[in-house]
């Protein structure tokens, strides 16, 4: 009986699958809840009887039916998802037939739309030829039946229709001419609202010119201030300012002065000029009598002629005299002038400058022509 057991052992270890391949994971938890199945030893078996070892046997017998049977359902199950493999590709070769069958039917189904609407269009079409048969129809009928009276119709719905468009034309007219006078005044205003805002800009742009400019001075003013303010600073708080004043003042004499002997010069001057301007009117007054007078004369008298020719040279010596004295006076000014001009440059001590700076450049040239020889040697 042990050597029974043994073997049935070594038949479960080699042909059963262990267990979590038996059943599904919800079967193994509830399994694992419950006592391991205990094997008998021999010692165990010695003690049972005869009754319970072959009811043992019996069990072990169904059990390994049981594992059996297990086997064949699993191989059936093998066979069995063959089986399913086949029908899923069955199912897909029929889905593809399917999505092609539905492409058919869908380009079918925009064909049928097309012929829809071709159909419908011939449909129109012949509705529209339809129409004007049955117009064609009644103008036959017209025509060939009371030509006369047809006429007469026609030729009255003809003056009605032109009466009817004369009256909307006047209407039109009614209407038209008081909107035409409108735009007409609207445009007028129009023009004089965008002349006044043309001369408007004109002036925004005058007044932003001035702007600027303003703010042009302005920030060369505020720069002024600014230096003025720091040559303040920089003057210092111990000068004295009545030296200042007094220094003020005498200048302020001094200019008062001058400005009194310019007026004297200038009065002096403009005194001159006038009697120059008197004496050169008495002068050419006095030529154009003589010329006058003498002219006459020279027609018929040779002592006239000579004598007209003789002012005639005259006037033009007098005038070269006039002329060569304004010179002399602009050339008297101009060195004068100059003289001016020398006796500035003599008090900047310009003579003194240049001799230093002669000095100096003997100097140079003296140790340039000693770095030379140095260089040299």
């Amino acid at each position: 009986m042990w050597m029974f057991f043994a073997e049935l052992k070594q038949y479960w270890a080699d042909t059963v699958s262990p267990v979590s391949k038996q059943c599904s994971v919800k079967q193994l938890i509830p399994s694992l809840l419950f006592n391991d199945s205990s094997f008998p030893t021999s010692t165990n078996l010695k003690n049972m009887s005869e009754y319970d070892q072959q009811n043992l046997v019996e069990k072990v017998e169904s059990d390994i039916q049981l594992c059996k049977e297990l086997n064949e359902a699993s191989n059936n199950v093998s066979k069995n998802k063959a089986e399913i493999d086949q029908v899923i590709e069955e199912v897909q070769s029929l889905n593809v037939e399917l999505n092609a069958l539905r492409e058919t039917l869908k380009t079918d189904g925009q064909h049928l739309a097309q012929v829809v609407a071709m159909k419908n269009e011939e449909q129109e079409i012949l509705k529209r030829t339809m129409s004007k048969v049955k117009l064609k129809l009644k103008t036959n009928t017209l025509v060939t039946t009371n030509k006369e009276e047809n006429k007469a119709g026609l030729k009255n719905l003809i003056q009605n229709a032109k009466d009817h468009l004369v009256k909307l034309a006047n209407q039109w007219n009614e209407v038209q001419t008081p909107l035409l006078e409108e735009l007409k005044t609207l445009q007028s205003t129009l023009t004089e609202a965008e002349k006044k805002l043309q001369e408007e800009k004109y002036k925004l742009n005058a007044i932003k010119t001035t702007h600027a400019k303003l703010i042009d001075d302005l920030k060369e003013k505020t720069v002024m201030e600014q230096n003025l303010l720091q040559k303040y600073h920089q003057m210092g708080s111990n000068s004295n300012r009545s030296a200042y004043t007094r220094r003020i003042l005498e200048i302020i004499g001094n200019i008062r002065k001058q400005h009194n002997e310019i007026q004297k010069v200038l009065k002096d001057t403009r005194r001159i000029q006038k009697d120059i301007n008197n004496l050169t009117g008495q002068v050419d007054r006095s030529f154009t009598l003589s010329d006058e007078l003498i002219f006459r004369d020279a027609k018929s008298d040779e002592i006239a002629r000579k004598a007209y020719k003789l002012l005639a040279s005259l006037r033009d010596e007098c005038s070269l005299i006039l002329r060569a004295v304004t010179e002399l006076g602009q050339t008297e000014r101009e060195s004068r002038n100059l003289y001016e001009q020398i006796e500035t440059e003599k008090s900047k001590e310009i003579s003194l400058k240049l001799e230093r700076v002669t000095s100096d450049l003997a100097q140079i040239e003296k140790e340039t022509h000693t770095l030379v020889n140095r260089t040299e040697n």
